[in-house]
């Protein structure tokens, strides 16, 4: 119980992160106020992955364009998805770490980094560049490019 209250804790210090680094985007911090990803293309960014952790493919393929979710999987990054949830079944998505953010008309680009746990003790850490696009209905991801760093983060269980 103290483990899930730790991670409560900061999924909300991620969100007020992710709020004050927007503030200074005017026309971000409009999309701000209401909470969902039909308006917020940070939320719908923190849904993708939260899919991704559960292995939700059809939420995950309703959060992206059809052409990058056909990308996905004839890229075979699909498949890597989910040998990966397999090989670390205590892999947890807790939250996206907001680095940097712009709109622009229809158009969203979202720089950061999906925040994992694991009590295997590694996790990944990468920086991501996501693209979204305003369609009917919301925000969907157009693009992720990865910067991997060269190292795996090691972490504590007990932490």
């Amino acid at each position: 119980m103290g483990k899930r209250y730790l991670r409560v804790i900061a999924l909300a210090c991620l969100g007020v992160v992710a709020i004050v680094s927007l503030q200074g985007s005017p026309r971000l911090a409009q999309v701000l106020s209401p909470m969902d990803t039909a308006h917020n293309p940070v939320y719908a960014v923190q849904a993708f992955y939260k899919a991704v952790e559960r292995g939700d493919w059809l939420k995950a393929r309703a959060l992206t364009t059809r052409s990058y979710w056909t990308k996905l999987e004839a890229g075979g990054q699909i498949k890597t998805w989910q040998d990966w949830r397999k090989q670390d079944g205590s892999l947890q998505f807790t939250g996206f770490y907001l680095q940097q953010s712009s709109m622009e008309e229809q158009t969203a680009v979202i720089i950061g980094r999906p925040v994992w746990v694991s009590a295997l003790g590694t996790i990944p850490r990468n920086t991501v560049t996501i693209t979204l696009v305003q369609g009917l209905g919301g925000w969907y991801i157009s693009s992720i490019e990865t910067k991997q760093s060269s190292a795996r983060q090691m972490v504590n269980p007990a932490d």
